[in-house]
């Protein structure tokens, strides 16, 4: 592990550990301590379709054997009330509902937001539909007052993030960002969660709720996890 890299990721996510050390160790804690059964289980992510998700994504599949997706850009759960719907209808009678749920970031030796992807000689963005949706409004880009219907999701990322604009530092804006779009699918998806939980008549609903942390690519992600419940 690159010394740089570790120590950024200790300074700023203290408790952030490799991924599949974390959600082996979740798993371990469903199962001892919530009764989790896989095969009376279904598993959610709501997490960004960026391609340096996949990791984590094919470890909770190796672990449930299956995956529903929520998410869209910046981990949000743009499915919406249908997508929710549609996966509480697939709760196995009277089981178990698993759902992860987070925004990413970059971290490279030299700067927070980028990474290193195959074949590119250069950095780029992660999460850049967050960073794009901030920057957008640091330009002045108005939001108007309806969706954009050829890019509805950047629309509504920047309407979670225009009204706690002032409350981004200008000098290093991506922890407190990335907060700001956390809170906001946590919301969702606790009251989603809870709607369904009743609706669909599931024993109980367990949601883990982290940011990912892109690492170089000869280096795991890692996890900071920011809660878990079970409803």
């Amino acid at each position: 592990m690159s010394s740089t890299i570790d120590k950024r990721i200790r300074t700023l996510f203290p408790d952030a550990a490799p991924f599949e050390q974390v959600l082996e160790g979740y798993f371990q804690l469903m199962t001892q301590a919530h009764g989790l059964d896989v095969d009376q289980t279904i598993a959610a992510v709501s997490l960004c379709p960026d391609e340096l998700n996949n990791p984590v994504i094919e470890k909770i599949r190796e672990l449930f054997g299956h995956v529903f997706h929520l998410g869209g850009l910046t981990g949000y759960p743009f499915t919406g009330e249908t997508g929710f719907n549609a996966f509480g209808d697939h709760i196995p009678d009277a089981g178990t509902a698993f759902i992860f749920f987070g925004p990413h970031l970059g971290i490279t030796e030299n700067s927070l937001g980028y990474v290193h992807r195959p074949g590119q000689a250069r950095d780029t963005l992660s999460c850049g539909a967050a960073f794009g949706a901030y920057q957008m409004l640091l330009n002045g880009q108005q939001l108007g007052t309806e969706q954009q219907a050829d890019d509805y999701q950047q629309t509504r990322v920047r309407q979670m993030l225009a009204p706690k604009l002032d409350t981004i530092p200008r000098h290093q804006p991506e922890l407190a960002l990335l907060n700001i779009l956390f809170e906001e699918s946590h919301a969702f998806v606790v009251s989603q969660s809870t709607r369904i939980k009743e609706r669909f008549q599931a024993e109980q609903i367990i949601l883990l709720g982290a940011m990912i942390l892109n690492t170089p690519l000869d280096m795991p992600d890692y996890l900071q996890v920011k809660y878990f419940e079970a409803l």
